[in-house]
C-alpha cells in the first residue's frame, strides 16, 4: 500500500510519501487493494478489501494501528456500492465510531447501517431513513470528517436526482442533511479545506473549478464562493479539489485522489508534486499530526 500524505499541522504543509503500512509491505491479491475512507484527528480509516471485509485504523504519526474485521453480507458482490467513514463524539470523551453501509441494504427508503464502536470493540446494525441513492460515479463513497468529528458524504436524492450532503450524527446515529448554498442544486466533488466542508462544481472540461466553502458548519448563510481556476483538458468526472494553500496564490490540489498538484491562481498552469504511473496503487490523504491512539 502507498499513501501520499500532506501534513497540515503547521504552515509548512510537509509532504511525505509512505509506501508501507505499519512497517511492512502488504500483498492484497488481484483486484483487491487498500482504499482510504476518511480521516479524523490524525487517524486514517483504510479498507483492506474491495468488499470492506476488514479495516485498519492507522495513525501515521505514531505508527500505531488497529485491525478491525467485519462480517460481510451474503448479498455483497463486486457490483455493490459502499459508503464508509470514521467520526467521533466528544460528549462522553472522544468516542470514535466507524460507519459502513452497502447499496444492497437499501430498501423502501431505509438502509441498514453498520456501526463499529472503537471503545466497545463491537459492531451493531441500525436501520436508518435513507431516501437517497449511491453515486454511479464511483462504487465507493469515502466520508469527509471535519474537526467536529462528524462524517459527511455526497449522495443523490431518490425523487429528483439532486445532490445532497449527508452527515451522520455520532450520538443519535442518524443521517442529517446539510444545506447547500442557495440556488445550488448539484455539485461534483466534496472535500475539506482549512477544516471546513467544501463542494466543487465543474460541468464541462473547459470550465474552471468553482469551489464553495462552508465557513460555519451547518449554517447555510456561511457558504462562501471561491474561484479556483484550474486550466487543463481533463475529463469533467476527474476528482479535483483543493487541499490547502501555500501562500502567494499557490493552491495544493488533490488530483484524481492519487496525485498532488500545485496551482497558481494568478496564471494558467499547474505542477505535479507527486504523481504515479499506477494511480490505483496510491491514495491522497490530508490529516493533522496527533498522538491519538487507535487502540
Amino acid at each position: 500500500m502507498s499513501l501520499r500524505i500532506m501534513s497540515i499541522a503547521d504552515d509548512n504543509h510537509k509532504l511525505v510519501e509512505i509506501e508501507k503500512v505499519h512497517g511492512r509491505e502488504l500483498d492484497f491479491g488481484y483486484h483487491v487493494y487498500p482504499q482510504l475512507f476518511g480521516s479524523v484527528n490524525g487517524l486514517l480509516l483504510i479498507s483492506l478489501s474491495i468488499s470492506l471485509r476488514d479495516f485498519i485504523v492507522w495513525n501515521p504519526t505514531t505508527g500505531e494501528f488497529r485491525k478491525i474485521d467485519r462480517k460481510i453480507s451474503k448479498e455483497s458482490k463486486y457490483e455493490v456500492m459502499y459508503m464508509a467513514g470514521i467520526g467521533y463524539s466528544s460528549s462522553n470523551g472522544d468516542h470514535y465510531k466507524i460507519v459502513v453501509a452497502e447499496s444492497c441494504r437499501l430498501q423502501n427508503n431505509s438502509i441498514e447501517v453498520e456501526i463499529y464502536d472503537l471503545k466497545k470493540s463491537s459492531w451493531k446494525t441500525k436501520k436508518c431513513d435513507f431516501p437517497y441513492k449511491f453515486l454511479s460515479l464511483s462504487f465507493d463513497t469515502p466520508g469527509i470528517t471535519l474537526a467536529n468529528g462528524i462524517p459527511n458524504w455526497h449522495f443523490k436524492r431518490m425523487n429528483n436526482d439532486r445532490s445532497v450532503i449527508l452527515s451522520f450524527d455520532m450520538v443519535d446515529e442518524i443521517f442529517k442533511e446539510i444545506d447547500l448554498p442557495e440556488y445550488i442544486f448539484d455539485f461534483k466533488f466534496m472535500s475539506a479545506l482549512e477544516g471546513c466542508l467544501c463542494i466543487g462544481i465543474r460541468n464541462y472540461i473547459s470550465d474552471p473549478l468553482c469551489v464553495w466553502k462552508m465557513s460555519e458548519y451547518g449554517r447555510r448563510k456561511s457558504w462562501i464562493k471561491l474561484e479556483v481556476v484550474f486550466y487543463g483538458k481533463f475529463r469533467d468526472d476527474i476528482y479535483i479539489m483543493p487541499l490547502g494553500f501555500l501562500g502567494k496564490g499557490q493552491v495544493i490540489m488533490n488530483y484524481a485522489r492519487a496525485s498532488i498538484v500545485t496551482v497558481d491562481v494568478t496564471q494558467p498552469g499547474y505542477k505535479f508534486i507527486m504523481q504515479s504511473k499506477h494511480d490505483n496503487n496510491y491514495t491522497v490523504a490530508a490529516f493533522v499530526e496527533t498522538l491519538v491512539c487507535p487502540n
